[in-house]
């Protein structure tokens, strides 16, 4: 309902603009014919007769057959009326010539000599001397739109007038038809661009992620040794065809690897050596050769994970969707060990796959989510966090599903949590809502990213870090002396200090983005340098 209403008011305020934008120039093209027409006229109507008559007053043998050329003229001319006037002696205005449309009014024809009133008068003028319409209303004629044009004598003189008029509802009637026509039409248009541009998000993104999803959760399911296609065939050359590769290598990594093991006898060292190969494929799905941002002076970035085991959950990444806009994401996903390495595989490969696309990161997490719940059998879920920066204008556009509060540091203030709407889990249940936020940074800002591995990591006395711990620790670190990476260790050394003889309990994941506006004063010392580490 709340799309048909506002289907229905965009539709409106269309007719009610070109209504608005048209109008003019239909006016403008109606004073045009009907002035050329009014000369038409003009020039077969005989000087001497409407003299004649004017003083007169009497009609003679030629008359009948002049008013019903003039007839003829305005039936051909689609006019309602069409008439000649002349100033008697007293400066009135009197009928000459007058015809009119058959009406249910009963109106009869204006004889030889009969007065116009005189408020018409100024009306005639003034049509004559602008060549424009003249829009008027009369209780006896109806709502008119009006053209004159002056008939001359011999010497250039003007002798009489010709009005020619059409119903203000027929001109209503030529704009409301055009400006449908021109709503029809944007309707089209709009019907095929969007037709065109789903299909091409179905065939370059929507597709290709669907096969590579469903592969990877096959994979995940099946005997990895007996699994009968050991590649993914995409198409697309563009990012999702990149990560289709980087499948395809893990895939055969995997099979290889496991074709290697089958002599070895003790599971337990099996299993061990499973996941270690699935701790190297995580890492290799994360970011490393991050040089191609070295261009890039309007930020730094740094990110590093600390698995709690072999293997973790935990994911980040950061990449351009364009030349304005960087992305960075940062996840943590439900369980451990392999299902949620390749879980988290598919969320890595599904947010940059909607993001490459350019849709905001409300709609990324509502098609992901979408994606992970279907055929989602292990019933697992992640929480996420994405934010899409422009690097001109400091705007950065992000959305929060269910993950900890991030925190931002608004030069010269100290850091602080966002006060962001924390939304629900992604692959939890289908067509959840995601609204994106936006927040502008200034040249300096800062914005951290964590999971939760640091707020709920517990010492001996089984206390946990807390927010309250981390956001103090952060603040206290001097930013001013100290890369982005060292702020990171810092954080992660005092975790491991707070939590000494008990160990991690769960991944450990940050990011860190210190946004740099550019200006006259920059200088290449300030050339950021992008550093992603992940310890396995």
């Amino acid at each position: 309902m709340i799309v048909i209403f506002f289907s229905i008011i965009f539709v409106v305020s269309l007719i009610i603009f070109f209504r608005f934008l048209f109008k003019p120039v239909i006016l403008n093209e109606f004073s045009k014919k009907m002035n050329e027409a009014g000369n038409l006229v003009a020039y077969y109507l005989d000087a001497g007769k409407i003299l004649n008559y004017k003083s007169t007053l009497k009609p003679d043998d030629d008359y009948e057959k002049i008013i019903s050329s003039l007839d003829d003229a305005r039936t051909k001319l689609n006019l309602k009326y069409l008439y000649v006037l002349a100033l008697d002696d007293n400066g009135k205005l009197i009928y000459i010539y007058d015809t009119i449309e058959e009406n249910k009014q009963g109106q009869t024809r204006e004889k030889l000599g009969a007065m116009v009133p005189d408020e018409n008068k100024e009306i005639v003028y003034k049509g004559v001397s602008s060549k424009n319409l003249q829009i008027y209303r009369d209780e006896y004629f109806g709502e008119l739109v009006s053209a004159f044009v002056a008939v001359k004598d011999s010497e250039g003189k003007d002798i009489a007038f010709i009005g020619l008029d059409i119903s203000e509802i027929r001109l209503m009637k030529e704009i409301n038809s055009l400006v449908y026509r021109l709503i029809f039409y944007i309707g089209l248009i709009l019907i095929f661009s969007s037709l065109a541009l789903y299909l091409c998000i179905e065939i370059f993104v929507t597709k290709p992620i669907e096969k590579i999803s469903k592969f990877t959760e096959a994979f995940v399911e099946s005997d990895h040794s007996e699994i009968k296609k050991d590649k993914i065939f995409v198409k697309s050359k563009n990012e999702i065809g990149a990560l289709a590769l980087s499948i395809n290598k893990m895939i055969s990594d995997i099979k290889i690897y496991i074709k290697n093991i089958k002599g070895i006898v003790a599971k337990e060292e099996q299993i061990t050596t499973e996941l270690k190969i699935a701790g190297k494929i995580q890492n290799s799905m994360l970011p490393h050769d991050l040089t191609n941002f070295l261009k890039n002076k309007e930020f730094d970035v740094y990110a590093c994970m600390y698995p709690a085991k072999l293997v973790g959950g935990d994911l980040y990444d950061v990449f351009m969707i364009d030349d304005k806009n960087l992305a960075f994401v940062i996840a943590d996903i439900s369980g451990k060990g392999i299902s949620a390495a390749m879980f988290m595989v598919m969320v890595k490969m599904l947010i940059k796959g909607y993001a490459t696309s350019g849709s905001d990161p409300g709609d990324i997490f509502f098609n992901v989510n979408n994606y992970l719940y279907h055929g989602n059998n292990l019933g697992m879920f992640a929480t996420a966090f994405l934010g899409i920066i422009n690097l001109e204008t400091g705007n950065l556009i992000f959305s929060n599903a269910g993950h900890t509060s991030p925190m931002i540091k608004k030069m010269p203030e100290p850091f602080k949590f966002f006060e962001a709407e924390k939304h629900f889990v992604l692959g939890g249940m289908p067509n959840v809502k995601y609204e994106s936020e936006k927040i502008t940074l200034s040249s300096g800002d800062f914005v951290f990213l964590y999971t939760d591995g640091i707020t709920e990591a517990f010492n001996s006395d089984n206390q946990i870090f807390s927010e309250e711990r981390l956001i103090k620790l952060v603040n206290e670190i001097d930013y001013t002396n100290c890369s982005l990476k060292d702020m990171l260790e810092k954080i992660k050394s005092k975790v491991d200090s707070f939590s000494v003889g008990v160990g991690q309990s769960d991944d450990i994941t940050m990011l860190i983005f210190k946004y740099n506006r550019l200006n006259e004063d920059y200088s290449t010392k300030n050339i950021p340098k992008i550093v992603v580490d992940v310890k396995i």
